[in-house]
């Protein structure tokens, strides 16, 4: 039902001047189900009536028999059209990914290393814990967690908006 990127409008079954009493496939059939359980969710069809349009959805042999399931609704708008495709992983810069990386590589590697010696008490929760919380911390502050102010000395934090740290050194006060 996508008309373009971000888009969910619907468009029609047939394309302009087909004949309606080609046959459809289950793509084309898979869409109008999916664009009509997205109208119920948004309030517009009643649960009897998704029902309904849905099990004709799923009987219909040519755009004819669909064309008339979407004819008295709007057309679906995305609902957050700026949100980038991917997930949170594609939102992720070169160093998000990179600690992220080195988390799941370390951790899984302790956890294996503990399974293969059997030491018992399940002391790798600790470093997954603890750096996880940081970890993420990292992640969604930003710059939170960093020790700025301790591992550079004197001079004022910075940051460039992307994750890069700085320190900004103070004027002389001579």
């Amino acid at each position: 039902m996508t008309t373009g990127p971000g888009s969910t409008e619907h468009r029609p079954v047939t394309a302009p001047g087909a004949v309606p009493e080609l046959r459809v496939g289950d793509a084309e059939r898979d869409e109008v189900i999916v664009a009509l359980g997205e109208h119920y969710a948004l309030g517009r069809l009643t649960r009897e009536e998704l029902d309904d349009r849905q099990g004709v959805a799923g009987r219909a042999r040519t755009a004819r028999e669909l064309e008339p399931l979407l004819a008295d609704l709007p057309p679906l708008v995305a609902a957050r059209p700026d949100v980038r495709r991917g997930g949170a992983l594609a939102r992720l810069d070169a160093t998000q990914k990179a600690k992220l990386v080195t988390y799941v590589g370390v951790n899984a590697g302790l956890w294996i290393l503990w399974a293969v010696l059997g030491l018992g008490f399940p002391w790798p929760i600790f470093p997954t814990v603890f750096w996880g919380i940081g970890l993420i911390t990292s992640l969604v502050g930003g710059d939170a967690g960093c020790g700025a102010s301790a591992a550079h000395g004197s001079g004022s934090h910075v940051t460039n908006g992307h994750g890069a740290h700085a320190v900004r050194p103070e004027p002389d006060k001579a």
